[in-house]
């Protein structure tokens, strides 16, 4: 009779030990992604202060925000702010976390930051000069 119960023990504490493993995984992937993402949040910053000491240093506002955008990354630029410029004054949080996402998102996949969009989707410029944009 107690081999039974030693058997079913054994299968609990089997059990036991494989869901801490599965669990442990699972949190383990939840760090990974928090520590790549404040990597590319270090980078981000790290980036947008060097375009703000840099190229666009002499200009006001709205001309500096649009121009650290745009040195940055042309390319999402392009996708969030080139249709609606940011204005003097203004503050527009969803466009800038979109901008962010875009940026992150580019560098991610190692992506170009300053090809237009248009440009990297289908692979040809409209209305460009012969021979640019060339892909290899």
């Amino acid at each position: 009779m107690r081999r039974p119960s030693i058997v079913l023990a054994l299968f609990l504490l089997t059990l036991c030990l494989v869901h801490d493993v599965s669990a442990i995984r699972r949190g383990m992937r939840g760090k990974t992604h928090v520590k790549s993402r404040k990597n590319a949040d270090r980078e981000y910053r790290r980036e947008r202060a060097a375009c703000e000491r840099g190229a666009c240093s002499g200009l006001g506002e709205p001309d500096h925000q649009n121009c650290v955008y745009k040195c940055l990354s042309q390319a999402c630029y392009e996708e969030v702010y080139s249709a609606d410029p940011i204005e003097d004054g203004e503050i527009d949080t969803t466009r800038s976390r979109q901008f962010q996402q875009c940026f992150r998102t580019l560098k991610r996949t190692g992506a170009p930051l300053h090809a237009s969009p248009s440009s990297s989707e289908d692979g040809e410029g409209e209305g460009e000069g012969e021979g640019e944009g060339v892909k290899s």
